[in-house]
């Protein structure tokens, strides 16, 4: 999993799953996004429920000031609904 901050938009691209996700990524994932508007996914290919993991885990940190998603690939959609925290998205 790539993490590149252009502004206030943080850009996911890559795996986002459980080959790709370590301690270390949560720790700049979670460092990473505390300073941003917005989350946006770009020229990822394989995604899990490990992103799901990392989008709760900034939630828990960030509460209301959590930042807006776009561009969300359709399998993290359908991860999204399975889990029932679309309504973060919407």
């Amino acid at each position: 999993m790539q993490q590149t901050k252009s502004g206030d938009t943080l850009i996911l691209s890559g795996n986002i799953d459980t080959s790709a996700i370590n301690v270390d990524i949560l720790d700049l994932f979670l460092k990473n996004v505390t300073d941003v508007k917005k989350i946006t996914f770009q020229d990822t290919q394989h995604i899990d429920s490990s992103c799901i993991a990392l989008f709760v885990a900034a939630k828990r940190l960030l509460k209301d000031n959590f930042p807006t998603i776009e561009n969300i690939p359709p399998s993290m959609m359908n991860l999204l609904k399975l889990y029932k925290i679309d309504d973060w998205i919407y």
